[in-house]
């Protein structure tokens, strides 16, 4: 099966937000930690048993890469969006962190001569990777092609350091340039690649994932990683921690998963259902955990269920849609891991996007068939959950951890 980022979660609708609800969620939160990643420039050595970071912010070109504490990698809104760098001197990308797929790939500048003509992705991209411009590039020159569930994508594998803000650094990555989009689906996106995070066993190519070889190089104690987002000055951002999980930024425990088959991170989902009604997924669903998925999608007949608990009314695409004025009034909906029920309150599961000179309110629970083979996952969790709790992916004990997040 192709890596599954979907089309939805690369059409961003850039006038949307989150319709706004002010119920609580989570446990009464712990103090304030400490901010170990500010938004000033600054650097710090990797510290042994910490998980290793580069923290930062979105911004104009070239975007600032922030990693005063060394272990976290920053991103932009609830689309896993970050900055990382490639070659000597740095070229600074935009790439989706992708737990859905486990290669690296960039536009490249070579785009323009790949064909008769340059593509639209090719026109579109503004920064292309350029091997000619770094001290630390190496040729591989193997073909690449790797196949999404929105479309393919074609070039040819290099060698390059990559780089995750301030001192943290991967020599010798091989990663994919980017040459063709034949169907055209990455030109107008808000990114300018893909940071695959997933096992080695997905990787196109046998290429080795970034995380396997920062582990192999000892960047980071383990294979794992975690992701936060907060909001900053109202806005979303969020960060991506290398090697584990720190801490201060959520409130223990962390509810332990077990992945049911190593590839993507697919685990057993207790239940799903809206607070008060009819819950389904009883210990008997599989689902799995994609921030290259925006929403979160499942089984046709459960979906309808679930958006008629809420009136919703279905649209194009599979999505349904409420009436924005009594977003505030919505129930929760329960999704359960490892036996502990996380919430989604509208403000959570609610967009408000522009349709023309009209808002749309739509709902964040999609139809989306993957399948009813036995241990198969028929379920996507993507960003609507994962940007509103602390989320572990452990790809040394095989498993995912979840745990209410702290509000910095």
């Amino acid at each position: 099966m192709p890596p599954l980022l979907l089309l939805v979660a690369l059409l961003h609708f850039p006038e949307g937000k989150a319709a706004s609800s002010s119920s609580a969620r989570s446990p009464q939160s712990a103090p304030r930690p400490r901010l170990p990643c500010p938004l000033g420039v600054t650097d710090r050595a990797y510290l042994p048993g910490k998980p290793c970071c580069t923290g930062g912010r979105g911004g104009p070109r070239p975007p600032p890469m922030v990693a005063d504490d060394g272990d976290s990698t920053g991103f932009l809104r609830s689309s896993f969006v970050g900055t990382i760098s490639l070659g000597t001197p740095p070229q600074y990308f935009r790439v989706i962190f992708d737990t859905g797929s486990a290669n690296l790939w960039v536009p490249s500048v070579m785009c323009m001569f790949a064909g008769q003509q340059p593509d639209r992705t090719c026109l579109a991209k503004k920064f292309k990777y350029d091997s000619r411009k770094s001290t630390s590039y190496r040729k591989v020159g193997q073909k690449f092609q790797i196949r999404y569930g929105s479309g393919a994508l074609w070039g040819f594998l290099s060698g390059e350091t990559v780089g995750l803000g301030g001192s943290l650094a991967v020599p010798d990555q091989v990663f994919a340039e980017a040459t063709d989009d034949p169907d055209g689906v990455f030109a107008l996106t808000e990114f300018d690649g893909i940071f695959g995070l997933g096992y080695d066993g997905i990787a196109m190519h046998n290429v080795m994932p970034v995380l396997y070889n920062m582990h192999k190089q000892s960047i980071v104690p383990k294979k794992a990683f975690s992701m936060y987002v907060h909001k900053v000055e109202g806005e979303p951002v969020g960060r991506v921690f290398w090697g584990g999980s720190d801490r201060d930024f959520y409130l223990p425990p962390m509810t332990y998963v077990d992945i049911k088959k190593k590839g993507y991170f697919n685990v057993t989902m207790d239940r799903i259902g809206v607070a008060g009604q009819r819950t389904f997924c009883e210990r008997n669903c599989y689902a799995i955990v994609d921030t290259g998925v925006s929403l979160i999608g499942g089984p046709k007949y459960i979906i309808r269920e679930i958006n008629a608990q809420l009136g919703a009314v279905p649209v194009e695409f599979g999505e349904y849609k409420v009436d924005c004025d009594g977003v505030a009034q919505l129930p929760d909906v329960e999704i359960g891991f490892g036996g502990k029920v996380f919430a989604l309150g509208p403000e959570h599961y609610v967009m408000k996007v522009r349709d023309g000179s009209d808002w749309v309110c739509l709902t964040g629970f999609m139809e989306l068939d993957l399948g009813q083979q036995e241990n198969a996952f028929n379920w996507a969790i993507g960003d609507i959950f994962l940007a509103h709790y602390y989320v572990e992916y452990d790809l040394e004990e095989n498993r995912v951890g979840f745990a209410f997040k702290r509000e910095l």
